[in-house]
């Protein structure tokens, strides 16, 4: 959330529930309606601005100085709050002004504060924290006088905590919440502080913790203080959005937005609220919904800080009226900021050039030097490829040559097997003229085994071609073994003839098994079948 949307919520407070459909909430032109009547009373303020105004000039008709102070700072805490900041600024000013001159101190302390959360909400930071320094610095003195409570230092801490939150620095934002614990001589924190603690223990992760403090904290708020539902429920909203938890972050963003409506107050936490729903809705990919509450955000922040809003062209230019009164008293020295500024203008628009030349030329460099990378990497590439390429090539060759070598030795095997038969033969031929039993015993020894032939062809086969089979089986499942002999036989580019030698078949049988191959692999009669195979 943003930083100014926050700041004024326990100053305001000091001095001073329904989770619906989301398409009950007002659209930004009935928000910008609400506020445009001086005489509508809200929750926060059971005054009006006529009232106050009218309590203003009675208090300086009757010459009651420290009346008309105390009323211009609440006038100031209403217009700030119903986001009339270049009346809330008038009046703060005006009661500084006044509090200067009549020397109050504990008035100057709210209408710093009040200045500061001026300053803050357009995100003048460093303007913001030196008048909330100034009020702390202020207190102190009035502390160390005995002239207030220690309790009054409660809320110059309480904001500084909350402006250091902002600048993430949780650190300084925790010891001055400790202070506030300290200066009320309790341990008993307030619900505002302890809701505080608890959403710094949400920003260091710890989720579960905080939703403890901040939960338990929901029932009592409801009763003390009602106005402050809308910054607390907001605080639960982003803190269940950091806790990537979509849809309790959506109730509680429109339970804020519920709250502002019902009591009129805190608006300007809107437009962070329905830009929070629209991107959630946009992760629910609802665009239509999302584009909705994204409109309503840009109308309301267009309206609370844009420059071409009338309501807020006067807070663009804000005017210290202490130095403007200094300035005209002290026309050299209003001449030389004049020129120390113009300066920083110059010395500001010289970094910015020079910041640009090396932001132009770190892009350049990122270019070139991503670049050459590429055609690094495209030149690895290619001698990778290049390499791949070779080494295919020559696993094919290596393959080529053991195929070679394997259908040699297979044909040998058949030539073998062959001359054995043929002798085989011609003994049983001799034998019947003689039948020596020295012929007998040399037939019987004779043994043309086809099975250990092909064993012997398989082995080598696989230790050759390791994954063929598996290839094969897995496009071809329906495959038998008797289909897987001629299909390795085929690789080798064996002949019918050269088939049926081997398998112990005639050629015709070894034909027909082809034919029968062909069927099982589904391939036409176009297609080579060794050819086929092979690229597999």
């Amino acid at each position: 959330m943003t930083y100014r949307f926050s700041l004024f919520i326990f100053f305001n407070t000091l001095f001073t529930p329904v989770y619906g459909n989301l398409d009950n909430l007002p659209p930004a032109l009935e928000w910008i309606e609400l506020t445009k009547t001086d005489s509508i009373k809200s929750s926060y303020s059971q005054i009006t601005i006529l009232e106050l105004e009218k309590l203003i000039e009675d208090s300086f008709t009757n010459k009651d100085s420290l009346g008309a102070i105390k009323y211009l700072n609440k006038l100031g805490s209403v217009y700030t709050n119903r986001i009339d900041y270049q009346n809330s600024y008038e009046s703060y000013w005006k009661a500084l002004l006044l509090a200067q001159k009549l020397g109050h101190l504990k008035s100057q302390t709210q209408s710093l504060i009040g200045l500061g959360i001026l300053y803050s909400l357009y995100d003048r930071r460093d303007e913001a924290l030196s008048y909330y320094q100034k009020s702390l610095n202020l207190s102190k003195e009035l502390l160390s006088h005995g002239q207030i409570d220690s309790l009054y230092l409660v809320k110059n801490f309480y904001i500084l905590a909350v402006h250091h939150r902002y600048d993430h620095q949780i650190e300084k934002a925790e010891s001055y919440l400790d202070s506030c614990t300290l200066f009320r001589n309790t341990a008993i924190e307030t619900d505002m502080v302890k809701a505080e603690r608890g959403y710094l223990t949400s920003l260091k992760g710890e989720f579960q913790d905080a939703e403890n403090i901040l939960l338990s904290l929901e029932k009592k708020i409801t009763e003390s203080t009602p106005t402050y539902l809308v910054f607390f429920y907001s605080l639960l909203g982003e803190m269940y959005l950091d806790w990537e938890n979509d849809i309790l972050a959506e109730k509680y963003f429109i339970k804020s937005i519920q709250q502002a409506q019902i009591h009129l107050s805190h608006l300007n936490f809107l437009p962070t609220n329905y830009n929070h729903l629209a991107n959630i809705y946009t992760r629910k990919k609802d665009y239509k919904k999302a584009n909705q509450l994204l409109k309503t955000a840009h109308e309301l922040d267009t309206w609370l800080y844009s420059s071409l809003s009338p309501n807020n062209k006067y807070m663009l230019e804000i005017k210290d009226q202490i130095r403007i009164a200094e300035a005209k008293r002290q026309a050299l020295l209003k001449e030389q900021k004049i020129q120390h500024l113009e300066y920083e203008d110059q010395l500001w628009f010289m970094r910015l050039i020079i910041l640009l030349i090396i932001l132009i030329s770190a892009i350049a460099g990122t270019i070139h030097w991503g670049f050459n990378l590429k055609k690094i990497h495209g030149v690895r590439q290619n001698e990778l490829e290049e390499k791949r390429k070779l080494e295919v090539a020559k696993n094919q060759e290596i393959l080529a040559v053991k195929n070679k070598e394997l259908t040699n030795t297979t044909l040998q095997i058949i030539a073998k097997d062959e001359l054995l038969h043929q002798v085989k033969t011609q003994l049983k031929t001799v034998q019947k003229k003689d039948a020596k039993p020295e012929i007998r015993q040399i037939i019987n020894s004779i043994k043309v085994n086809k099975d250990m032939s092909w064993l012997e062809f398989e082995n080598r086969f696989t230790a050759v071609n390791s994954d063929f089979y598996t290839k094969l089986q897995e496009r071809y499942p329906n495959l038998n073994p008797y289909d897987l002999k001629i299909c390795a036989l085929i690789k080798l580019n064996f002949t019918a003839k050269e088939m049926a030698k081997l398998l112990g078949i005639s050629p015709e049988s070894a034909n027909t098994a082809r034919y029968r191959l062909r069927k099982r692999l589904g391939i036409s009669k176009e297609i080579n079948l060794t050819t086929f195979i092979n690229s597999i």
